[in-house]
């Protein structure tokens, strides 16, 4: 994991740095076609996998389960950050 977020951190440097050149805009599009494509062997590796398939509703409830209190506790951190922000 430590090695996904440094290459991450590098790559935002990395893009900081060079963020003015015009050839690192033309990188756009394969960006976004490279990203597709990933999203798509992803869905592949899931689809061809017989035990997430069969256990796909069980997965999906707890899924919609962990978002929504996810959207809540954010929602509610923020209620109380602005209520704070407002008092200062």
């Amino acid at each position: 994991m430590i090695e996904i977020i440094a290459i991450l951190l590098a790559g935002i440097a990395l893009g900081r740095l060079l963020h003015s050149f015009n050839s690192v805009k033309k990188f756009t599009s394969a960006m976004t076609l490279t990203v597709w494509v990933l999203i798509a062997a992803l869905g592949y590796s899931v689809g061809s996998n017989p035990y997430l398939i069969e256990h796909l509703p069980s997965l999906g409830c707890e899924s919609i389960i962990l978002g929504a209190f996810a959207t809540a506790g954010s929602m509610i951190a923020v209620s109380a950050i602005r209520r704070y922000l407002r008092k200062n």
